[in-house]
């Protein structure tokens, strides 16, 4: 069995590296003109997308927290592949092997060609939820759970309180848990208060009337996410980490780089109607 070797953050494929990682705590890319193979890959928690004429080997990957997307004329073998969270899409005469595939998150487009099962549980919350059980289990064999985007090793749980510590990092943190809703906290009152953030009848009013190409301020941006989604402060801060955001943004460019996030498929149906045009 491979030892356990974990990369932090997102992941973009270079020619000629060999990646013996077995967890990837953000997205993986493999971009055009590059094969890439991940031979002991088992979880990755963002996304997972293969475009151009890209190939990647994944034999061992068994979950994705977010979506997977293979496009151009770009494969992906992953036979072991049995949930995402996320959606699948397959484009263009692009590929897709996972044969073993049970639960998507999201929904499942194919344009080009799939192998996967035609029975596969999708585009529901049902399947959602069943695919957020699937991925915390193969991590919580690992001793990690994913919560809001943050892969963290699990320092220990009593009852709704877990005492985390992110990868990468040398301080704990605290998630709670009312049974539906989960929130992150440095300290166990800040995560009780943003828990009761994610409870409390959340006012959108403010939000109806913008559409795609309204373009507002990064931080009106975040109070207009954490208030459709429900997302928590240190979620949203560990997503925002490293990351170039403009000072002004729009509503579609927000759902563009929020795909695959907690609450981006809430974020994205409450502008549906713009959405889907």
């Amino acid at each position: 069995m491979a030892k356990k070797k974990i990369h932090v953050g997102n992941l973009r494929a270079e020619s000629g590296v060999a990646y013996d990682f077995t967890e990837i705590s953000g997205n993986l890319v493999i971009p055009e003109g590059i094969e890439a193979t991940f031979a002991n890959l088992k979880t990755v928690g963002g996304d997972v997308t293969v475009y151009g004429s890209a190939k990647l080997d994944a034999p061992a990957l068994k979950t994705v927290g977010g979506y997977v997307h293979v496009s151009g004329s770009a494969k992906l073998d992953a036979p072991a592949l049995k949930t995402v969270g996320g959606y699948v899409h397959v484009s263009g005469s692009a590929k897709l092997d996972a044969p073993a595939l049970k639960t998507v998150g999201g929904y499942v487009h194919v344009s080009g060609s799939a192998n996967i099962p035609k029975d596969v549980k999708s585009n529901d919350p049902k399947a959602r939820e069943a695919a957020q059980k699937a991925l915390d289990s193969d991590l919580a064999r690992d001793g990690l759970t994913l919560d809001d985007g943050i892969l963290a090793h699990v320092v220990r749980r009593r009852g709704p309180v877990t005492v985390i510590r992110r990868i990468g990092k040398t301080t704990n943190e605290y998630v709670v848990t009312d049974g539906t809703h989960k929130a992150h906290g440095g300290t166990l009152a800040e995560a009780r208060a943003d828990l009761r953030v994610k409870q409390g009848a959340r006012d959108t009013s403010a939000f109806k009337a913008w559409k795609l190409k309204t373009e507002v301020t990064k931080e009106d941006m975040i109070v207009a996410y954490r208030a459709i989604t429900g997302a928590c402060g240190a979620g949203v801060r560990a997503f925002l980490e490293g990351k170039s955001i403009p000072a002004k943004i729009t509503v579609a460019k927000t759902i563009e780089l929020t795909k695959g996030q907690y609450g981006s498929g809430e974020f994205q149906k409450f502008f549906g109607r713009e959405a889907s045009a």
